[in-house]
């Protein structure tokens, strides 16, 4: 009768780890199924965040080119060559 209780004591035992191991293959799973998560969250936070800079870069460009012309409009206009435009200078060949 001893041995009889001892074995089923076993027995529960072994369907106890049994189950123990289930659940942490459970957990295992879920476990990779969030870092799975949590890298495609950071894939579309990176691109939204390039995605966000690339309309904040154009405008600066825009700006810019808006600044460069109104400069180039204020620059001397006998400036014949871009080089003489860029620096705002003036080379008049007859008095070199």
């Amino acid at each position: 009768m001893r041995l009889l209780l001892r074995f089923n004591e076993v027995a529960t035992s072994a369907t106890k780890v049994g189950e123990i191991a289930a659940a942490s293959n459970e957990q295992a799973q879920g476990i990779e199924q969030v870092n799975k998560a949590v890298a495609e969250m950071d894939k579309v936070t990176q691109q939204a965040t390039a995605n966000a800079g690339e309309p904040a870069s154009e405008e600066m460009n825009a700006q810019a080119e808006q600044i460069r012309g109104l400069l180039m409009s204020s620059w001397p206009k006998r400036a014949k060559t871009r080089k003489e435009r860029v620096r705002g200078v003036v080379y008049d060949k007859n008095t070199t």
